[in-house]
This record gives C-alpha cells, sequence and structure tokens, in this order.
C-alpha cells in the first residue's frame, strides 16, 4: 500500500480494496497468500440481481460458494485439531448448553464473515473519499485540522453514500403496501432512502459531515439483524482515514474525471470500481 513519492493513486487499488480483505483475512485465520482469490469470491458473492440476468448471476453465486465451501472445510477440520488465536478457530470451541457448531456451519459462518468483512468496508472507505472531493469539498483541510471530525465524517457518509439496498425475488404475488407485485419479479428494497428522510434528517439530500444526528442512520441496520461488523467497518474506515489524512497535505479531483466511467455495473449505482486521486 506504498503510496510515497506517487502523484496520482487509485484509491480503491492503494488502500480501499486490499485493507479491508487484509483484515478480515488475518481475523479468520486464512493463509495470506489467498487474499485475492477470497475477494474474488466475495465480489462474486455480492453481486446485485437484476431481473434479466438473474439466473445467469444466481449460477455464479452458487458456484463460488461451492468453491468457498471446498476451500474452507480443511481449514476448518486442522483448526478444530489445532486451534490459534483467530475467529475460525473460536467458532470451533464456541459452545452453548454442551452443543458445538457443526463443521458446515463453521464454513458457512466463516464464508459470511470473509465475505460481508471486505466487501461492503471497501465501498465505505471508498465512498469516504469521493465525498470528501465532491460531497463537501475542503472538508478534507478540515480534518487535518482537528481529527476528532473523522469519526462524524464517516457516519454522513454512511447515511448519505452507503446504498443499504436488498435485492429480492418474489415468491409468490402479493400486494405489499398496495402494490402490485408477481411471482418472480425482482424488487430493490431501498432502505437507504430512509437515511435522507427530511422528518429524520434536515435537508437531507445535502451532505454536511458537521450534521449534529448523523449517527442515527440505517446503513447498517437495525434490530436484531444489526450488522454484527459495524464495529469492525467503523474501526478500519476511520484508522485508514486518519493515517491518510496525517500523510498527505491535500487530495484533489484528478482532472477530466467522470463517475459514471468509474461505477461497477450495478443496479446499486453507487459502487466504484475505481477512484483515481491527486496527491499534494
Amino acid at each position: 500500500m506504498d503510496m510515497e513519492g506517487l502523484e496520482t493513486i487509485d484509491v480503491m487499488q492503494k488502500l480501499a480494496i486490499p485493507l479491508p480483505v487484509v483484515v478480515i483475512s488475518d481475523l479468520l485465520g486464512v493463509p495470506s497468500k489467498d487474499r485475492a482469490m477470497i475477494k474474488t469470491w466475495s465480489d462474486i458473492i455480492f453481486l446485485p440481481f437484476a431481473k434479466e440476468t438473474y439466473d445467469d448471476i444466481n449460477a455464479q453465486k452458487a458456484q463460488v460458494m461451492k468453491e468457498f465451501y471446498e476451500y474452507l472445510y480443511p481449514i476448518v477440520l486442522e483448526k478444530r485439531k489445532n486451534p490459534a488465536d483467530d475467529i475460525i478457530s473460536d467458532l470451533t470451541k464456541a459452545e452453548l448448553e454442551g452443543e458445538q457448531l457443526t463443521d458446515e456451519e463453521v464454513v458457512m459462518s466463516s464464508i459470511g464473515l470473509l465475505g460481508a468483512g471486505n466487501e461492503t468496508t471497501t465501498t465505505f472507505i471508498s465512498n469516504a473519499f469521493y465525498s470528501m472531493l465532491f460531497d463537501q469539498p475542503g472538508i478534507y483541510q478540515e480534518l487535518r485540522a482537528d481529527l476528532s471530525l473523522v469519526p462524524k465524517l464517516l457516519e454522513e457518509v454512511l447515511r448519505f453514500r452507503f446504498p443499504s439496498v436488498m435485492d429480492r425475488r418474489i415468491t409468490q404475488d402479493t400486494a405489499v403496501f398496495g402494490h402490485e407485485m408477481k411471482q418472480g419479479q425482482m424488487i430493490m428494497a431501498w432502505v437507504g432512502a430512509a437515511d435522507r428522510d427530511e422528518a429524520q434528517f434536515a435537508h437531507g439530500d445535502e451532505f454536511d459531515a458537521h450534521r449534529p444526528n448523523n449517527q442515527q442512520h440505517l446503513a447498517f441496520g437495525s434490530g436484531p439483524h444489526f450488522c454484527l461488523g459495524a464495529p469492525l467497518a467503523r474501526m478500519e474506515a476511520r484508522i485508514a482515514l486518519s493515517s491518510f489524512v496525517k500523510r498527505f497535505a491535500d487530495i484533489g479531483a484528478v482532472e477530466g474525471f467522470e463517475v459514471t466511467d468509474h461505477l461497477t455495473d450495478s443496479a446499486l449505482g453507487q459502487s466504484l470500481k475505481s477512484l483515481p486521486i491527486r496527491l499534494a
């Protein structure tokens, strides 16, 4: 992740992509040499569905889940016999009322942690840089002057930029909320729209790192399904951004940058595949 001496970098390739996969791989205890493969599998698992490509994407995900499972299963068996200081080992030893997780359950839990533990944090970090450049220009210098503003900015990024979208396929005809939906149709639940609700956030369509209540967003969900990785994602982004701000005097947009040329082919429309920036 060395960036010293460079005038322009792709912050996705230099920071937003490698950092989360390195962290979650180390925490779970999978071999460091396999991080690129884990990242590729995770990207496919999180591909958004679309009506026209549902079957193809579903087949890709099924194949990746099979490969991911076959990769992790022997690792789980080894850690059950010879536990180390990592999360997979902890899962093999976890016990509740005399019952332990099966090997299959540990594998599936590990897939979920490895996938969600890097994909969403990559989006989080890249969105933070985009927001500093385009949503609130000048905020970078405020961070340089006062690093205590970093957590506030990150919460506003989560509120304003994180998609928080769930795609679902209708399993039977229904009319929830008065809308006719037919079996087989795809729907997108734009949970992130709640984070721009004017009743909750005044001027919700404006990015404001100083917003007093921006931590009350739904980017990580709510209730029993609240994201268990939220503290880790926040910590990674906070450390990454604070370290970056202390290291580089300023950032700037690359001349001719058009965001539409740097988005993933996604129904979400908010996932960057690259983000070139100038360093100072």
